[in-house]
């Protein structure tokens, strides 16, 4: 079910399944980024230094953690 305020919405056949409300949660700003191997689409990754989030595609300016902008104190590897 969907709860939109004092309605739910069956979502069963959007979804392949009937769920209820999940908990909230907050996130770990301590957590360790970890997301696998480096993507596949170019030959240089980077590591943010604000958070340490990578590895990151290098055609991408910020970082999908915490939207810091790629800078010259981040970390620049090059993929096999």
């Amino acid at each position: 079910m969907l709860h939109t305020g004092a309605i739910a919405l069956p979502v069963g056949t959007l979804f392949g399944g009937d769920y209820t409300s999940a908990p909230n949660s907050i996130p770990d700003l301590n957590m360790q980024y970890n997301h696998g191997p480096a993507a596949t689409d170019g030959s240089l990754v980077w590591f943010c230094s604000e958070c340490y989030d990578g590895p990151i595609g290098y055609w991408q300016s910020q970082c999908t953690a915490c939207s810091h902008q790629k800078c010259n104190s981040c970390r620049v590897e090059e993929t096999c």
